[in-house]
């Protein structure tokens, strides 16, 4: 039985029956690139840092990667450097299965892609890197190996990563979704989309809950809330999460004129949180996705830019914020809250307010200090404020007018975060 379950609000995921944050580091790579005690020290870092969860790729992502002679092969090679895929490697899976098991031990969560989009007939992956699709037989049998090693483990599955669903290859996915469910059928099953895309109605209709990416592109910040909002139409409520934002020190997509700060990372993590993907956040550093070595050669610098060596990027001051906003999430019961924009009156579009149905609960992100009207009477209501930069608890200067609710000018140097709790919750 997976430890890991819906609420029945929709609203958020339970482990072991208790509300829980799905606070996912990314370590795509992890399986093929990450040596045992750098599994180990990496996972040991993050639990102190307060993440619950690490997203990782079943099948190393052949475009999108920082090569090194140390890499662990999920199929046997040939000379030309392609692998054959008839031929799985057992030591791959025995590796899945080890760090399954770290993971658990540690308490944390795997949040497992099960086939990444390079691998699927005509996806924009595979016309990169065409050699690695997987037919029919070799998909289910690398499936069924997988679900083996995952076995008794904390894990969560994604049927895919980072697709467009809009080829040949949805019908893959589909059978994925199905073969996932007859053979795990207690596992918890979502998929990871690129920006602005939405798999076809059968697909959802496999999923346990729903993950999107707001990804890194500079012109678009905005994606970090907007993209929830099809899932909150849906007339089934179901928990959703932005699993990728915007990575730490990842380039501007092609605008290469600069790197996504952790400033940027905790603003469109909020972002996300108080624009209705309430059930959790997913967190980037680049160097540590890809696990890059200063002897790698990363093969996405064009895009991306070129990244840090994994053991300095998972130093980055952001992942400290995702800590926090999971230890918030928790004491505040923020899975309650929905976007509540309508509540400011000089909403100049980059602060992000959310509230609970009855409004027990108000949450506002700053990405810069201001004075901030909100269009209720809070009077009753405790409120705590917080630097996010520094996770120091403050104490903001609030007054009610004329039944709103008026935030002074926080003196914080970065963003913060203020939090309004009626006292009977």
């Amino acid at each position: 039985m997976s430890r890991f379950a819906v609420d029945p609000t929709g609203t958020h995921l339970t482990r072991d029956g208790v509300p829980w944050p799905l606070v996912a580091d990314t370590v795509w790579g992890a399986f093929a690139d990450v040596q045992p005690q750098e599994w180990r020290d990496h996972l040991e870092l993050r639990r102190h840092q307060g993440f619950t969860a690490i997203a990782v790729s079943a099948l190393p992502i052949l475009h999108d990667r920082s090569i090194w002679d140390g890499a662990l092969n999920p199929f046997a090679a040939r000379e030309a450097g392609t692998w054959d895929l008839d031929r799985p490697e057992q030591a791959y899976y025995d590796r899945v299965r080890e760090y399954a098991q770290v993971a658990t031990e540690l308490g944390m969560a795997l949040v497992v892609i099960a086939q990444w989009c390079t691998y699927g007939t005509d996806t924009w992956a595979s016309k990169i890197v065409s050699w690695g699709v997987l037919d029919e037989g070799q998909r289910r049998a690398h499936v069924t190996r997988l679900l083996a090693a995952v076995e008794g483990c904390d894990v969560i599955m994604s049927v895919t990563g980072d697709d467009r669903y809009d080829g040949p290859a949805q019908a893959e996915w589909l059978d994925l979704a199905r073969q996932l469910r007859a053979e795990a059928p207690d596992l918890v099953l979502t998929t990871h989309l690129t920006p602005e895309v939405m798999p076809a109605e059968e697909l959802l209709e496999q999923l346990d809950f729903f993950t999107y990416q707001s990804g890194h592109d500079r012109a678009h910040p905005e994606l970090a809330h907007t993209l929830a909002e099809p899932f909150l139409a849906r007339s089934k409520p179901a928990p959703v999460v932005n699993l990728e934002p915007c990575y730490e020190f990842h380039g501007f997509g092609h605008v290469r004129t600069g790197r996504f700060s952790a400033h940027d990372v905790r603003t469109a993590a909020w972002a996300s949180l108080l624009g209705g993907a309430a059930a959790g956040i997913g967190y980037g550093a680049h160097g540590v996705w890809q696990w890059h070595r200063r002897e790698g050669r990363f093969l996405s610098s064009e895009w991306s830019m070129e990244p840090l060596p994994w053991s300095v990027a998972a130093r980055l001051p952001g992942a400290d914020g995702m800590g926090l906003l999971g230890r918030l999430w928790l004491e505040h019961r923020m899975w309650r809250l929905l976007p509540a924009q309508h509540l400011v009156t000089d909403d100049h579009g980059s602060l992000r307010v959310g509230a609970s149905n009855d409004q027990s609960l108000v949450a506002v992100h700053l990405p810069a200090a201001r004075p901030v009207e909100i269009e209720a009477d809070l009077a009753g209501h405790r409120v705590r404020a917080w630097d996010c930069a520094t996770g120091a608890e403050f104490t903001p200067t609030v007054e009610v007018v004329d039944q709103r609710t008026l935030i002074s000018q926080p003196e914080v140097f970065s963003d913060c975060l203020v939090v309004f709790t009626a006292e009977t919750t």
